[in-house]
């Protein structure tokens, strides 16, 4: 069996598609975390975790820590930060 480049193009740009629909959901429920009055519950825009948010400027429901949601909201959603993170990964 021979590999199909037109179906891995669009196994790709599948992929791709997805991931944007991906970034547009996180790029959301963000949105709505910062526009959310404090003490209000929110969803957190990385891991979709319900957290009560205590101050204006929360976001996340975790900010500390490796790997924690913030950090891994923007190495998703900046450019920039998500060429560097596939780069380390995949090398």
């Amino acid at each position: 069996m021979g590999d199909d480049p037109d179906r891995k193009q669009e196994e790709d740009e599948f992929i791709q598609s997805m991931q944007m629909c991906a970034i547009g959901c996180m790029t959301d429920r963000y949105r709505m975390a910062k526009g959310a009055k404090v003490g209000e519950t929110v969803i957190c825009p990385t891991c979709e975790k319900q957290f009560i948010k205590r101050s204006y400027q929360q976001a996340f429901c975790c900010n500390r820590g490796r790997g924690n949601c913030k950090d891994r909201y923007w190495n998703v959603t900046e450019d920039e930060r998500r060429e560097r993170t596939v780069e380390r990964i995949f090398g």
